[in-house]
């Protein structure tokens, strides 16, 4: 009776020992596959970008959708939302209507700045073994011309926080869901593109598939197991 009992526990403790190394390899298999999705997700925005936004500097009618706005400036009646990873600046009025989109090809826009309906755009440039070479174009909102304004050995850009602007006459304006607000007005902007899925969450996948792999590979997770076991026994 005694050995039934023996060979009983060994088959169960066989049976949970073959159970987790499944569990683990499951596991295993899930954080690679959310590692190298990540990791597609990432390389086929990064190409989409530069396949569609390869064009000169110019100024178009069409309409993009925003990946990530990183500067709003709204003077003189009209909202403009600088782009760095479209490569672009998109101009609308204060109806919420798009009036047309500034693109920078290739050339990374980092700033910009509106004076005397004048869009003044900084762009940066690789000039190869990691030196920055920075670019100001001059855009005449009124003519839709654009213009290079002059080179720039050194360019600092001032900080500036990307979702708020106050104005030259001291309104604050936020973008927030595709909507300008400021205390006197709220503007929807209209017929915006959708956005492809963000690379933030392609970013997540990769790190959260990461964090496992290396819980796994370090015996934390099993650790943890076991002392749940315990804690389940003495209950």
């Amino acid at each position: 009776m005694k050995d039934k009992n023996i060979n009983e526990d060994r088959c169960e403790l066989i049976h949970k020992e073959g159970s987790t190394e499944v569990e683990k390899i499951l596991i295993y298999v899930v954080c690679i596959i959310a590692i190298l999705y990540g990791m597609y997700g990432i390389i086929s925005i990064e190409t989409y970008i530069k396949n569609n936004y390869s064009k000169k500097i110019d100024v178009s009618t069409d309409m993009y959708s925003l990946y990530y706005v990183n500067k709003i400036v709204c003077e003189d009646e009209r909202i403009y939302l600088l782009d760095s990873k479209s490569h672009i600046v998109q101009i609308f009025n204060f109806e919420g209507q798009h009036l047309f989109t500034f693109e920078t090809s290739n050339l990374k826009p980092i700033d910009m700045s509106v004076k005397n309906n004048m869009l003044y755009v900084i762009v940066e440039n690789n000039a190869g073994f990691n030196k920055k070479r920075y670019e100001k174009y001059k855009v005449d909102v009124k003519k839709i011309e654009v213009a290079k304004h002059e080179n720039l050995n050194n360019y600092n850009k001032q900080k500036s926080t990307k979702n708020e602007y106050t104005s030259k006459s001291g309104e604050k304006f936020v973008l927030k869901n595709k909507a300008i607000s400021s205390d006197n007005i709220n503007i929807k902007l209209k017929d915006i593109p959708n956005t492809p899925k963000s690379i933030t969450i392609y970013e997540y996948l990769m790190i959260i598939g990461t964090i496992i792999l290396g819980a796994l590979k370090s015996g934390v997770i099993e650790a943890f197991i076991k002392k749940s076991e315990d804690k389940e026994k003495l209950l």
